[in-house]
């Protein structure tokens, strides 16, 4: 069977000059009818982080016992680095499946999450 990813970015755009924040829902679904062990671990492109100083770009769940049929949600604020430029960049949401322990993955499951900066 597989994962569902679903992820959503409110708003759609920020302004570089407003120093706006994003509000990002990234949701994982279990459409096996077994339990799952998983690591679920969201990227960020450059241009974004998820807290005010620093640099902290990822972000990192190890799930022991994800329900068969079921749901996690995991709903963040992300922020403009220092970095940031005008233009479409790119994150990724990757969702692993593990057997055994959290060192073996069995399959990965990934998409994309797009950040729009305007001016």
């Amino acid at each position: 069977m597989s994962m569902g990813i679903k992820t959503g970015i409110f708003p759609l755009r920020i302004s570089l000059k407003k120093k706006d924040t994003w509000e990002l829902i990234a949701e994982v679904k279990n459409d096996d009818g077994r339990e799952k062990m998983v690591t679920v671990r969201i990227d960020l492109p450059d241009e974004a982080n998820f807290s005010t100083v620093g640099l902290t770009k990822s972000f990192e769940k190890n799930i022991e016992g994800f329900r068969a049929n079921g749901t996690v949600q995991f709903k963040m604020p992300v922020y403009l680095s220092n970095r940031a430029d005008v233009g479409n960049h790119f994150g990724k949401i990757r969702v692993m499946e593990h057997f055994s322990d959290f060192d073996h993955v069995e399959r990965t499951y990934a998409k994309d999450i797009p950040f729009r900066i305007v001016e």
